[in-house]
């Protein structure tokens, strides 16, 4: 996404928060600049109560709430392995199908270039030098 439109195809807020709970999250808030946008939306509720939307002024307030909550991490067997598996399978895509584009192309660039430095690791190797040499 470039600002602040919806992303199409994606996955809605309250499916984020079923997984999350799933998953084992034993907190979840949202936050966001429009708090009107989940007006009658049941985000379904955590060991803590009710999900709750707040402000993104509060952003650094819910992100204290929940590094002293236990559980927030989402450790559990094979979830690392699964998004690491997930991030890989999705640069390798992107790569190969480079929207041709121009303002198109170069966001995916700098997507695939992000994703090379910090996640070095975790994706192909060269991935970072290949989109920066795309880039030129």
């Amino acid at each position: 996404m470039t600002g602040g439109q919806d992303a199409t195809g994606g996955i809605a807020v309250p499916q984020i928060v079923t997984s999350l709970l799933a998953h084992g999250v034993s907190d979840v808030l949202i936050t966001t600049e429009d708090r009107s946008r989940y007006d009658g939306t049941d985000l379904g509720s955590s060991s803590r109560g009710p999900i709750q939307v707040w402000d993104r002024t509060r952003l650094e307030e819910a992100q204290q709430r929940l590094a002293a909550t236990p559980g927030v991490t989402l450790q559990r067997s094979g979830f690392t392995e699964q998004v690491t598996a997930r991030l890989d399978a999705d640069c390798r895509h992107l790569r190969a199908n480079l929207t041709a584009e121009r303002n198109h192309r170069t966001l995916e660039l700098y997507a695939l270039l992000i994703a090379g430095i910090a996640l070095r690791d975790l994706v192909e190797p060269d991935l970072a030098d290949w989109a920066l040499a795309h880039l030129a």
